[in-house]
């Protein structure tokens, strides 16, 4: 059994016209499958680039503030060492000002009236006294100095210690950030590989779903030509007229098994 050269023709315009028309379908819907992985992944560049700027501004924000406390804490050392010095100088003028004090009364006293003996004695006795006073304020002059030396130290050291913490805060604060954005990035990156397996999921349902819509058209298009356009095949010389018949009179089992074979067979042939 085969279709008549009409029923070929048919099938094949027919079979070229829903090709054409799938074909179509299924760009189009390639076109739309694409459109949804280029606004995903636009997306996740959007949000990449807002992640990186909150990162900036984040780290820009922890700079600021650490450079603000380090300038509040060298200009915190430095009043406190000039109020050190201010203290000691203060300190020391005190101290030069009562022995010069001690001084002048010790050298303004006379003691030329005296008897020879007297006047050596007093006049040893005042060398003695000054020498001594010089003595002692060389010795508080320098324990002072020394004083002053180790408070400024002490205030330097304790600056040093406080901007350490201040930079190690900072450095934490900073990775803690980078940390936070690293982990951010990959969950960004895990969503839209996600997204985009999920879209690629649909498309291929999708695409599958009218590959199988147009067989079925295929089949009932093919169904109608068949019990239209079929023919017995000529047997030897004899030609009787029902052999020229068409299948429209044959029972529902025959024209399933004749669209069945045609259909195999000129599917094959296209």
């Amino acid at each position: 059994k085969t279709l008549t050269k009409e029923g070929k023709e048919v099938w094949r315009m027919t079979k070229a016209n829903i090709t054409s028309e799938k074909q179509q379908v299924l760009k189009a819907e390639q076109e739309a499958h694409k459109q949804i992985v280029e606004v995903l992944r636009t997306e996740a560049k959007a949000t990449r680039e807002r992640i990186s700027d909150k990162l900036k501004q984040a780290l820009s924000i922890i700079t600021d503030r650490t450079k603000n406390s380090m300038d509040s804490e060298t200009a915190q050392t430095k009043r406190e060492l000039e109020q050190e010095t201010q203290e000691t100088q203060a300190e020391l003028e005190r101290e030069r000002s009562q022995t010069q004090s001690k001084i002048d009364r010790l050298t303004a006293e006379d003691y030329s009236n005296l008897p020879k003996e007297v006047k050596d004695r007093k006049n040893a006795e005042r060398r003695e006294e000054l020498a001594k006073l010089r003595g002692d304020l060389k010795e508080v002059v320098s324990r002072i100095q020394a004083e002053t030396k180790s408070d400024k130290e002490n205030i330097r050291e304790d600056s040093k210690s406080d901007k350490d913490q201040i930079r190690s805060s900072s450095n934490a604060e900073k990775e803690s950030e980078r940390s936070s954005t690293k982990q951010e990035r990959e969950q960004l990156a895990a969503d839209l590989k996600q997204s985009v397996s999920t879209a690629r999921e649909a498309y291929e349902a999708a695409k599958q779903s009218i590959k199988d819509g147009y067989q079925t058209t295929y089949d009932a298009e093919f169904d109608k030509i068949a019990a239209e356009y079929t023919a017995e095949k000529k047997s030897g010389s004899s030609k009787s007229n029902s052999n020229k018949s068409t299948s429209s009179g044959k029972s529902a089992e025959e024209k399933a098994n004749i669209r069945a074979e045609l259909y195999k067979s000129h599917q094959s042939n296209e």
